[in-house]
């Protein structure tokens, strides 16, 4: 088991990777991009990959090799993970192992456009979240967070930019109605059921007090959840399917720790834990994914989930 000063140490480097490999993108010729699909993925937000992506990945596996034999650490990233056998990668036996998304958020890179981060989490063999470290490269903010660890009596810490953060997660009555922010991944929102759905979610939301919604839809994964610390009251939600797909390991662990660090809920749609190391699986379809900036936001979208299913 790491010590207390290890895991500073190793969010300290988890932080000089992912800034690194953010102010790369940042800098990066937007001219010299060459967008090519990777046969991994499962909606077009998820196939697309750059070389900005590869040499990123590249940056933070070296950054943080020297954590690997040292600590007995495994690396799962987004452009190597398939490489080998998943039933069969260091992840299952090592006690840790970093998940690493290079650039999650690929497609709004390519556009141009907000929405896209560095993320890069240490999560334990039994998938429960360590730390998690977000940069976004276009406003240069760096999120960190550590949750709980019990047995070396460590509180939860989140940082934005290097200084304690609590986000304001309540809904503070200040005589005006808030709006409810309700963040998606573009994948979700070209489903049937999504105008049925956004509408159900206004009715309530409006039953509930809020001065109605507001939709975003550009960000990938990652800042989707970030979103929801920043702009409470919020959700952000992927229902399961029974297809492979409904967003990878490394677009939920970083933040799954950072929410956890905030006291904010984030489950799977049932409510249960998210299970960040299956053996069978890097996808989280099957139980679908729910960040909320507080416990009554959670309950009313997993009791929806339970009438539109």
């Amino acid at each position: 088991m790491l010590n207390s000063q290890q895991i500073t140490q190793l969010m300290a480097l988890a932080a000089e990777a992912a800034q690194q490999a953010g102010h790369y993108i940042a800098g990066f010729d937007r001219s010299a991009i060459k967008v090519n699909k990777k046969a991994a993925g499962y909606s077009p937000a998820s196939q697309v990959v750059t070389q900005v992506d590869m040499a990123c990945e590249a940056m933070i596996h070296d950054i943080l090799q020297p954590s690997f034999e040292p600590l007995h650490i495994a690396f799962l990233g987004e452009e190597s993970a398939a490489n080998g056998p998943i039933e069969q990668h260091p992840r299952l036996s090592q006690p840790y192992f970093w998940c690493v998304d290079p650039l999650d958020g690929t497609l709004p890179f390519t556009e141009n456009v907000p929405g896209y981060a560095v993320s890069i989490a240490l999560v334990a063999q039994n998938g429960e979240p360590v730390l998690g470290v977000i940069y976004d490269p276009v406003t240069d903010t760096l999120y960190q967070g550590r949750t709980e660890q019990v047995g070396l009596g460590l509180a939860p810490v989140l940082l934005k930019q290097g200084t304690p953060w609590q986000p304001e997660l309540t809904w503070a009555d200040s005589g005006q109605p808030q709006e409810l922010a309700l963040f998606f991944d573009r994948s979700f929102t070209t489903l049937p059921i999504f105008p049925t759905l956004v509408e159900a979610v206004k009715v309530r939301a409006c039953q509930l007090g809020y001065g109605g919604i507001r939709v975003h839809r550009q960000a990938g994964s990652v800042m989707n959840a970030v979103q929801v610390l920043e702009q409470a009251p919020a959700c952000y939600f992927k229902f399961p399917k029974t297809t492979p797909g409904g967003g990878s390991l490394w677009d939920f662990a970083a933040t799954c720790a950072l929410a956890n660090a905030a006291g904010a809920w984030v489950s799977d749609i049932h409510g249960k834990p998210l299970q960040l190391n299956a053996a069978d699986s890097l996808f989280m379809h099957r139980h679908g994914v729910l960040y909320a900036s507080d416990k009554r936001i959670a309950n009313e979208v997993m009791a929806l989930f339970g009438r539109l299913s």
